[in-house]
């Protein structure tokens, strides 16, 4: 259970680093993802790119 987590985590990591640059193409993304979901992934960055537009921040855990 523990190296899914950390795999979930890293993917997050990495995907709001990746956002926040607009850049599908960190090679990072691909320790933590395969796919589908690595194509799905780079495709909406890639949207980001093509809009101009950035992600601003990053993902934050919700504690219930």
């Amino acid at each position: 259970m523990q190296s899914a987590t950390g795999a979930y985590q890293g993917y997050i990591q990495y995907w709001a680093i990746a956002s926040q640059a607009a850049d599908p193409d960190n090679a990072d993304l691909a320790r933590y993802v395969a796919d589908p979901l690595l194509s799905l992934t780079r495709h909406n960055i890639q949207r980001l790119r093509d809009n101009g537009q950035v992600q601003l921040g990053a993902q934050t855990r919700i504690r219930g």
